[in-house]
């Protein structure tokens, strides 16, 4: 039987992690466009990683950020797991204002800061989710979002049900005046991982 070398199974999963890491920043951009009237939203990744926890935490606190707003939901289906959104608290006042039509975050109260973030992390992880079930032609369904403020290392202990590898992908959001920096996580359990693998072709 044919057998694929090592470094090559390694580069063919990587571009397949890039392909799912900019299609879902395509579809988000497209979603949160419409949601906020049609205004022009670019939305890029960085970076893809297939990484464990703590060096996720390296990634983020290298910004030189506290805290943050965590929106994580759960996964059902064929994979199981939790998928997270993450944004620094700079950032969702930016969002919030460009989503508010310039409005002063300061002025808004957090209960409505809240709803706009989970709805922000629900279109955003949603739009991955697909991507995600479109490539591998896995059934996955999502819980409704929950919303946490609290350090990296706190969301992601909260967040996490292993401790297994999570997918990391890092981007950046533009949205007029809004310049954002957001990171998507996504935590498959092990035997939802090795589906995700076989999925994926490898």
């Amino acid at each position: 039987m044919f057998q694929i070398d090592p470094a090559k199974k390694t580069e063919i999963f990587q571009d397949a992690l890039n392909e799912l890491g900019n299609i879902g920043a395509s579809n988000a951009a497209t979603a949160l466009s419409q949601m906020m009237n049609n205004i022009m939203i670019r939305l890029s990744v960085t970076t893809v990683r297939l990484i464990g926890a703590a060096e996720a935490c390296g990634y983020v606190r290298s910004e030189g950020h506290e805290h943050m707003v965590g929106v994580y939901l759960d996964i059902v289906g064929d994979i199981h797991g939790r998928m997270l959104f993450l944004l620094h608290r700079e950032s969702v006042d930016s969002l919030v204002s460009a989503m508010t039509g310039g409005m002063d975050p300061a002025m808004l109260p957090d209960e409505m800061k809240a709803s706009a973030m989970q709805e922000v992390g629900n279109i955003i992880t949603a739009s991955y989710i697909n991507s995600l079930s479109t490539m591998t032609g896995l059934t996955i369904d999502e819980s409704v979002p929950t919303v946490i403020i609290d350090t990296i290392e706190n969301i992601l202990a909260a967040a996490m049900q292993n401790n297994g590898k999570i997918l990391f992908v890092q981007s950046q959001l533009r949205a007029e005046s809004a310049n954002v920096q957001g990171f998507f996580v996504f935590m498959p359990d092990p035997p939802s991982f090795a589906t995700l693998m076989k999925g994926l072709g490898m």
